[in-house]
This record gives C-alpha cells, sequence and structure tokens, in this order.
C-alpha cells in the first residue's frame, strides 16, 4: 500500500464513522417534537385589537413558516403580535413588559405577580436589595432582575 492509500482508507473510516455517529444520534425520530403541544401565550398591540390568545408550539411553528416568521393576529390580522403569560393567580393572558418580563400587577386580578419597575410594587437590585418607591431617585440603580 501506498502513503496515499492509507490517508485515503484512514478518511474514509472517519467518514464511516461519522456516518454511523450521526444515525445513532438521529435514530430517535422526530423527539424535537415532543413538548409542541404545550402552549405559548400571545397579546396583540394593535390598540384597536389587544387580541389576547393561546397556540400550541406546533401550530407557532407552522404559523410562522407561513408568514416569514411572523405571528399575525388572528383577529386583525395585523403582525403586531408579542409573547405573553397567564397570571399565575387568575390565569388570565398578561401581556409582558419590556425585556419579557411580567408587570407588577396582573392587569385582570390585580394581584402582584412581577418585579417590574414602576408603581409601588417591589423591585430587586444587583446587590439584592429590594425595596420600593413610586419614584425614581436620581443615580439610583435598577440593574437587578
Amino acid at each position: 500500500m501506498t502513503r496515499k492509500d492509507i490517508i485515503l482508507g484512514a478518511i474514509a473510516v472517519c467518514a464511516l464513522i461519522g456516518a454511523v455517529v450521526m444515525a445513532v444520534m438521529n435514530s430517535g425520530g422526530n423527539e424535537y417534537r415532543e413538548g409542541l403541544d404545550r402552549l405559548s401565550y400571545w397579546t396583540c398591540l394593535n390598540d384597536e385589537c389587544g387580541a389576547a390568545f393561546e397556540m400550541t408550539l406546533a401550530e407557532f411553528e407552522e404559523v410562522s413558516a407561513k408568514n416569514d416568521g411572523y405571528t399575525p393576529c388572528p383577529d386583525c390580522g395585523k403582525i403586531t403580535t408579542r409573547r405573553a403569560n397567564i397570571c399565575p393567580h387568575c390565569s388570565e393572558i398578561v401581556k409582558l413588559l419590556e425585556h419579557e418580563r411580567m408587570p407588577d400587577r396582573c392587569p385582570h386580578c390585580e394581584k402582584l405577580i412581577g418585579m417590574g419597575r414602576g408603581g409601588d410594587a417591589a423591585h430587586r437590585h444587583a446587590d439584592g436589595e429590594v425595596h420600593s418607591h413610586d419614584y425614581v431617585e436620581p443615580d439610583h440603580d435598577h440593574d437587578g432582575p
């Protein structure tokens, strides 16, 4: 055998090992599809609509694939939807604040649900201090969660 034959043989063995590894990793079928029956929650930010709705993650995958990655509102048809969450107290859909944070209080049952920044609800600082106030003091750092 020549040196070239040895190198080609080694490449062929590596390719075969790679193919076997890929076949074993993918032998589970569509396991990634598990969990796609979970619900996702949405709100429409169109002032004239304001719909709140839910869909499974599988439905979201299908809808967004048909709409260039967007999720149009099922009521008004506009692409003004954003992810939402549900209130742990009343199970109503709640519009999220910036950075996908829950508001301080549920707009439906008015119970404390989040650590938003506003009103008189508590907020947490980077050093772990938690307190509340109705205004933001000058040089008052709010880098906490």
